[in-house]
C-alpha cells in the first residue's frame, strides 16, 4: 500500500535539501507524480517554461508561483524560496511578507487603499508610512 505524501511533515527537511527554486519545483512535481506536460496543462503555461524553471534557475513570476503552489499543494513561500529574502528594513519586511502571501504590489495597494507607487516607495526604503492606521492595516494584512 502506497503511503500518502505529506509535505507539511517534511517541510524543514526539504528547505535544507533544495537549494534552488527549480529543485523545489521538480521535487514537488515528482512527489505529485506529475509530468512536466501535466503540470504545464494544469496551469496554462508552456512545458518549455516549466523545464526552464526546473533546469536553468529562471525566476518565476509571482503569478506563476501562485499557480504552481496551488496545483502542487505547497506553500508559495517554499517554491519561491522567500525565506532567503532579506528582512532587515521596513521595506524588506513588507516585500517579504507580501511575497509570502502571494500578493502583487497592486493587490496589496488595493487592500490597504494606497497607490501602487506607495508600496514601491516603501519596499525601496524611500519612505515609511506616517499614518499609524495604515501601518496597522499593513501589519494586519501581512501578519508582520
Amino acid at each position: 500500500m502506497e503511503r500518502e505524501f505529506s509535505f507539511e511533515g517534511n517541510y524543514n527537511r526539504y528547505l535544507l535539501l533544495d537549494k534552488t527554486t527549480g529543485q523545489r519545483l521538480r521535487r514537488c512535481r515528482h512527489l505529485k507524480k506529475m509530468t512536466i506536460e501535466e503540470l504545464s496543462n494544469s496551469i496554462g503555461i508552456s512545458s518549455t517554461t516549466i523545464l526552464m524553471l526546473e533546469k536553468h534557475n529562471n525566476k518565476a513570476s509571482l503569478r506563476t508561483l501562485k499557480l504552481l503552489s496551488s496545483v502542487l499543494e505547497v506553500p508559495i513561500s517554499y517554491l519561491g524560496m522567500f525565506e532567503k529574502m532579506p528582512d532587515s528594513t521596513f521595506g524588506d519586511k513588507v516585500r517579504k511578507a507580501r511575497y509570502y502571501h502571494g500578493l502583487t504590489k497592486e493587490e496589496l495597494a488595493a487592500q490597504i487603499k494606497v497607490d501602487k507607487k506607495t508600496i514601491q516607495n516603501w519596499e525601496s526604503n524611500k519612505c515609511v508610512p506616517r499614518d499609524m492606521k495604515k501601518l496597522n492595516q499593513i501589519i494586519k494584512i501581512l501578519h508582520m
